[in-house]
């Protein structure tokens, strides 16, 4: 139960924190934050530990490394294009990421409850809070 409570309350904190976050990116594309797991990572584990993933990951569309343990787009990549957006980066991604449009919090193998994953719903929602403060400090600076 008390998980439970907890992700509720995460995800509580982040609707809350929506008003605050969204002013600050750029207003002519809908800014966008992601969690979840394997379907919808865009490299979030590779950066997260350190790993690279080859082929035949990244061979059919980006032709090149990404970090994704696909071969091609998820559903938050369409999403993103069709709503005019960039394609989200990894939030554990520190080589020259663009969070201008949002950011991805999605990690392979990320679980709702806390347990034996070393990324769950609850560690997402704690990047998120990181997030949103450095940005904050960022934007005032």
């Amino acid at each position: 139960m008390e998980g439970k409570r907890g992700s509720v309350l995460g995800l509580l904190a982040f609707l809350a924190s929506l008003p605050f976050v969204v002013p600050l990116c750029n207003k002519n594309r809908p800014v966008i934050f992601n969690f979840g797991d394997s379907n919808s990572d865009t490299g979030g584990l590779s950066a997260g530990l350190g790993t690279r993933l080859g082929y035949p990951y990244r061979r059919t569309f980006f032709k090149r490394p990404t970090g994704r343990a696909t071969d091609g787009r998820l559903v938050i990549d369409f999403l993103s294009e069709y709503l005019g957006s960039n394609y989200l980066n990894p939030y554990l991604d520190a080589l020259q990421p663009n969070f201008t449009n949002g950011a991805n919090f999605a990690i392979v193998g990320a679980a709702t409850q806390v347990g034996f994953v070393p990324f769950n719903l609850s560690i997402e929602i704690l990047q998120f809070k990181r997030f949103h403060c450095r940005s904050l400090d960022l934007n005032s600076q």
